[in-house]
């Protein structure tokens, strides 16, 4: 971006004034020599008459050259505040532009993390789960088993040991297939 020397309105202003000042000086110093001038020459009414014309007319000459100077150095102030804004608008649009995408992607990587963090806790707990089920169901096998065991020496009335069942729960199931128990 070009930039732009800065000048705040006081040095401006600061500025302007110091030309006022000096135009204002020449202005006194032309009359002074005039006046000197016109001192020696007093003896001419002419002369003085020309001189008040000269001076009037210089005098409003330098009115108009102190105005001029104030309107231009008024107008450059305008100018270079527009400027300035202008540049300080588009460096605030660049710069929020910016923050948006910075926002933006922020909020992307925070969804993608997120989404891996909830990604691996399932995972995680899955496999929990899995452990549990598996680890439940070996308890719940046991406790059948010495349910079973237990209902056969009541039914049998003695111990049988558990390859004896194993063949008698596979028998009673066999029976149960053909007789269509199950379906």
């Amino acid at each position: 971006m070009n930039q732009l020397p800065y000048f705040d309105i006081n040095t401006i202003t600061l500025i302007s004034l110091a030309v006022g000042f000096l135009t204002m000086m020449l202005v006194v110093f032309v009359i002074f020599r005039l006046n000197k001038i016109n001192s020696e020459d007093a003896a001419l009414g002419v002369n003085k008459i020309i001189q008040e014309k000269v001076n009037r007319q210089i005098e409003e000459l330098i009115q108009q050259k102190v105005e001029a100077i104030f309107k231009t150095a008024s107008t450059k102030v305008d100018a270079e505040v527009n400027q300035f804004i202008a540049d300080i608008t588009k460096l605030a649009q660049a710069k929020a532009g910016e923050i948006a995408g910075f926002v933006e992607k922020a909020g992307q990587e925070q969804v993608h993390e997120s989404q891996f963090f909830v990604a691996n806790m399932l995972s995680k707990v899955e496999k929990e789960v899995e452990v549990y089920k598996k680890n439940k169901m070996i308890k719940v096998d046991e406790e059948i088993r010495q349910i079973v065991l237990s209902a056969a020496r009541e039914v049998i009335g003695r111990a049988i040991s558990l390859s004896e069942h194993e063949d008698l729960v596979s028998k009673a199931l066999e029976r149960a297939k053909k007789d269509k128990i199950f379906t």
